[in-house]
This record gives structure tokens, sequence and C-alpha cells, in this order.
């Protein structure tokens, strides 16, 4: 009998559950339970359905019409339903998308309550530890001060900025376009196993083993000032020109002492997140071999920048962030060739039924 999920996916609402039920464990073992909210971000992916979902709609009018000017059929109605069936709205393409969809509805939520447990679990104590590895590692220079005294321009600072934010909504994109994608199956469940575990990895088990505020929270935290000069240094820039950046700090930071459960809350500085999935968009595009991959390479290097020169992170956090991602993208490789060898020899012993 023929599974209604695919066994790719079951694998990832698996991957999905089994993080969900560590993150409710430790809630309880910590007391924090009321910081697990496991549909939290619900109605963002509402929202989010309801623009992808009207984007493409006018995609499948752009589509008609080149078709009907373009070739000119005999019988517009019949080549339009054929096109359309055997191109966006190809039958199956939703039943694999909509179970990955509902599992991401609760990884973000769960991550986001995992994040907000951080402190509640492990205190923030590694930011010297990381400040100090920067220095070592860049000739006794703090990172930041390279950048600033190359890209430290207020307009440069925006441009990096301007990218950085545009992160979220890149993520929301390659996530659809990805859970649409037909394609090359292997590589679409490498990218969504690779995403949830180097999330739950950095985001989740070195945030918290590794707890640190970044840069831009050290002074307000604990009233380190070793950073100051470069919060200084860009609070002068927003003088000149808007920084979001400043903003979501102070947004961030504000939702953080007064402990709300918000979405978007929690602050964690190591490993860097935004730079995982950045990395990952990059193997993605390069595993694919797409025409716009060094557009790809170029978003992950603003990113890995930017994450440093806006006071974000240490840049250990992206350097760890790189090597970790790059070891679940492999060992994520590895699953989904195997899973989808099986998921395929099932189909045919299925079909093989079927004409038996």
């Amino acid at each position: 009998m023929k599974s209604l999920i695919a066994p790719e996916n079951l694998v990832f609402l698996g991957l999905v559950a089994l993080y969900a039920a560590a993150s409710y464990l430790a809630a309880m073992t910590y007391g924090l339970t009321e910081y697990f909210e496991p549909l939290m971000y619900m109605n963002v992916f509402i929202q989010a359905t309801v623009g992808v979902g009207f984007t493409y709609m006018l995609y499948l009018l752009f589509r008609i019409f080149m078709i009907l000017v373009r070739q000119r059929p005999a019988r517009p109605l019949a080549v339009v339903i054929a096109d359309l069936k055997e191109g966006p709205l190809k039958p199956g393409r939703l039943a694999l998308a909509l179970p990955v969809f509902t599992g991401f509805i609760f990884f973000f939520s769960v991550f986001t309550s995992m994040k907000e447990m951080i402190p509640g679990i492990s205190p923030y104590h590694w930011d010297q530890n990381f400040a100090d590895i920067d220095r070592m590692l860049h000739f006794g220079i703090d990172p930041w001060r390279i950048l600033h005294a190359t890209l430290g321009d207020a307009y440069v600072t925006w441009a990096i900025n301007i990218v950085y934010n545009f992160w979220l909504l890149a993520m929301f994109l390659v996530l659809y376009w990805q859970l649409f994608s037909l394609k090359d199956r292997v590589t679409r469940m490498q990218f969504f196993y690779a995403f949830i575990l180097s999330w739950a990895v950095n985001g989740t088990l070195l945030a918290t083993l590794l707890s640190s505020v970044g840069p831009c929270f050290l002074e307000l935290y604990n009233g380190n000032a070793y950073f100051h000069p470069l919060m200084d240094s860009l609070r002068q820039m927003n003088e000149e020109i808007k920084l979001w950046a400043l903003v979501n700090q102070e947004w961030l930071w504000g939702v953080a002492a007064e402990k709300k459960n918000m979405i978007g809350g929690g602050i964690s500085a190591m490993p860097s997140v935004h730079v995982v999935v950045a990395f990952l968009y990059m193997l993605l595009a390069l595993k694919l071999d797409l025409r716009i991959k060094p557009l790809y390479v170029a978003f992950f290097i603003v990113i890995l920048i930017g994450s440093v020169h806006l006071g974000w992170h240490y840049a250990i956090d992206g350097y760890v962030a790189i090597a970790t991602t790059w070891i679940v993208w492999i060992g994520s490789g590895w699953l989904a060739r195997r899973i989808m060898a099986f998921s395929n020899q099932k189909t045919m012993n299925c079909e093989g039924e079927q004409n038996a």
C-alpha cells in the first residue's frame, strides 16, 4: 500500500519531531516551559504563503499570456491546461510540499522558543573568549577594525546593512522555491535536511553550550565596554544615513530585557545562523549549477562580512558556522541519497504490484 507521505518527507518530519521533543524536554528540565510555543510562527507562514501565492498567480497569468502570444495555438485552452499540468500545477508538487511546509511551521517556532531559553539554561559567558580568539586569528587586531578601516564609509555600511536585512526575505524565497521544485529531489531534500540540522546544531546546541551575546550587546549585558568604539562608529554612521541594524539591535535587546516571548526574539551570537543560511544557499546554488551562482556566492560573502561589520557577531562565529554547516551538508547529502533510493525502490515495487 502506497504511503500518503513520501518517505523523504517522513524522515524530515521525524527530524522535526525529534528536535521538538528534545527541546520540550530541555524546557521541562530547566523549568522554562512558558517559553515553549510550537505554533509561534503559524500566522507568519500563513501571511507569507498568501503573499507568495499572490505572486505565483501573477506568474501563472504571465505564463498563460506568453503562451497565447508566442504560440497562438488553435486550441488555446487545451494547450494552456496541458502546460500548467506539466509545469507549475504538476500533480504531486503540492503533495511533496505540504508536509515539509507544515514541518517548518513547528521547526521555526521551536527554534525561537529554544533561542529565548538560552540564558535560562546557560547564562552568556563566552564573549571574552571569542573576542580573544578573534584577535589571535587576525594577527592581534579586532576583525571589525580591519573592516571599518576598509569598508567604514557610511554608505558602504548602509549597503551591507541592506543586504544583511534582505536575509530574511531571501530565506523565505529559497524555502518556497525548493518546496515546489521537482527538478532535483535529492538535492531538494539534502537542502531541507541540512537546513534544519544545521540550525539545530548551530542555533540551538552550540548556541547553548557556547552562549554569547555578541559585540553589539556586550556592554549592555555586563558593562564590558570593549566594543564601545565599534558601536560608537556605527552610531556615527547612523547620523549620516539610517542603519537598520541599530534599530533591530535596540528592539531585540528590549525584548530580551523584558523577557518577552516573541517572533524573532532571542539573543545568541555563536555560531552565526545568518552565515549558516547564506552558506547553505551558496552550496545549493553550486550543487544545482545555477547560472546566477556568483550572486549566491556574493550574498554569502556580504553576510559573512556584515555579521562582523555591523556588530552582530565575532568573526569566529561565522567560521564555526561554515565548518559545521559543511559537515552537516555532506551528511545530509548521504542521508538524502539513501532515503530517495529507498523511495524510488518502493515506488517501483508498488507499480510492479499494480501491473501484476
